[in-house]
């Protein structure tokens, strides 16, 4: 139950985490919606949750849906890593009991392999577990990888959406540490090609135009210091000595 916050904080859900995490995984697979009724939760979100939990249990047949869609030649990648991103994000009950190497172990011991036609047919009638799941998640980015790294023609966008699903992976317990070795190896090989590239989820928000400002005009004031101004002025300071010149040598003006 440790990252059932993030998942229904993902269907926008986050709601009724406490009264999920109060639950047990079993408990929780097994809601309907006349438990939810009982417990107060509305008619929209009662659907919802019913709607999800469903989903989980078909977990498998989206990855096998994945894998086809994969292999096929007109593949929309953009729309297989959005598919995938809803699984990778939903929680994955590993049992205490459940031996990871078991399995393994007996094939050694028997001297015989099984193939992925024999791995299908066993699906069919065991229900999937949780560390199954995971094994058919690990074939399916495998897949993903591979795409991405051979097309000729491949998107920033889809490459950073692939390298978050990565680190989402990584960062959940489930995954056994062989599984996120070859994790960290997929995601140094997109790196060495397309280099570290932001989130795909990360908004960046356009440059605002900077529309530069006009600077205020003043009306320019001329003042009178060209040279016919000041040669004008002399002869008006000249003509005016001139006056009182004469008004002092004329007896008339006494």
């Amino acid at each position: 139950m440790e990252h059932v916050p993030q998942w229904l904080k993902s269907l926008r859900l986050h709601k009724y985490t406490d009264l999920v995490m109060g639950m047990t995984y079993p408990e929780m697979v097994q809601l309907t919606e006349e438990k939810l009724e009982h417990l107060n939760v509305t008619k929209g979100a009662r659907r919802k949750i019913v709607a999800s939990i469903q989903k989980l249990e078909e977990r498998p047949n989206t990855l096998a849906s994945i894998d086809a869609e994969l292999e096929s030649e007109d593949c929309d990648i953009k729309k297989v890593l959005v598919e995938l991103e809803s699984v990778l994000k939903s929680p994955i009950k590993i049992e205490e009991e459940e031996n990871p190497r078991s399995r393994h172990d007996s094939a050694i011991d028997s001297g015989t392999e099984v193939s992925e036609d024999e791995e299908q047919e066993v699906g069919v009638d065991i229900p999937c577990s949780g560390r199954k799941l995971v094994d058919m998640i690990m074939k399916t980015l495998r897949k993903a990888c591979s795409l991405i790294l051979l097309s000729q023609h491949t998107d920033t966008k889809n490459v950073a959406l692939l390298t978050s699903l990565l680190d989402l992976c990584l960062s959940r317990d489930c995954y056994l540490p062989r599984q996120k070795r070859l994790l960290i190896s997929w995601k140094q090989k997109l790196y060495s090609i397309w280099g570290p590239l932001p989130s795909p989820h990360q908004t960046i928000s356009p440059k605002r135009k900077t529309i530069p400002l006009e600077k205020p005009t003043y009306p320019t004031i001329h003042l009178r210091t060209s040279p016919w101004h000041a040669t004008q002025l002399g002869r008006v300071v000249a003509a005016q000595h001139r006056r009182q010149q004469r008004k002092v040598d004329c007896p008339f003006c006494w």
